[in-house]
């Protein structure tokens, strides 16, 4: 049986295979093909945000997964993700945002959502992705960006990805204090969702849904 493909737009190489992994497991009949591009990141950490030349080349990332017969295209990164509100009208498949089912759910489980993120680049989109859910959902939702200071001069003095996973849990218990419901802002965050199960808040991460809305357009 011929797989459908899915087309997954990456800035980060460390989360590839944890995607593929995750729809190995969702949807063992697809095909994912994958396009990393680093300096997506690094363009758009170096300008604040989006730029024309970004937009353009993730817009040729997303000609290219649709011309190679994906039936849809996942971004993968929220500090990008909104390139594909611009890009979307240039393509005649779903272009979608791995952080908007998350989104919809914080906005469904409380009004007051703390956007956890260790990137600064990625607090903007990232809040504002949840106010637009809200404005979607018709419901009052004050959004909150906690940047974790310190993790990557903690990973670098030796602590390597242990020292990121205690920084980043620390700061959701922290948020679970005043707040009714936490989004980790980055996909690579979601492996210290073990660690934070005691938060007494919900915690949300965009690996396992952003991927489970492929399933609508297979």
């Amino acid at each position: 049986m011929k797989k459908i493909r899915v087309g997954v737009v990456h800035t980060f190489y460390g989360i590839v295979e944890t995607v593929r992994a995750e729809f190995a497991r969702q949807f063992p009949q697809v095909e994912v093909v994958n396009i990393a591009d680093d300096s997506l990141l690094t363009e758009a950490l170096e300008h604040g945000g989006l730029t024309p030349g970004l937009l353009a080349r993730i817009c040729g990332y997303y000609r290219s997964l649709q011309e190679f017969g994906c039936a849809c295209v996942l971004n993968s990164c929220s500090t990008v993700g909104e390139a594909a509100r611009y890009c979307a009208p240039l393509v005649s498949v779903p272009v979608l945002r791995i952080d908007a089912p998350m989104a919809g759910q914080a906005v469904a489980l409380g009004s007051r959502v703390a956007v956890v993120a260790t990137a600064s680049s990625t607090i903007g989109p990232s809040c504002r992705l949840v106010e637009e859910a809200a404005q979607k959902a018709g419901k009052s939702v004050v959004v909150e960006p906690r940047l974790v200071e310190g993790v990557y001069e903690a990973m670098r003095a030796g602590g390597g990805q242990e020292a990121h996973d205690r920084l980043v849990a620390g700061a959701v218990r922290d948020a679970a204090r005043s707040h009714d419901v936490i989004v980790l802002a980055q996909g690579s965050m979601h492996r210290i969702l073990p660690l934070v199960r005691d938060a007494g808040r919900p915690v949300l991460a965009s690996l396992e849904s952003g991927i489970a809305q492929v399933g609508g357009y297979l």
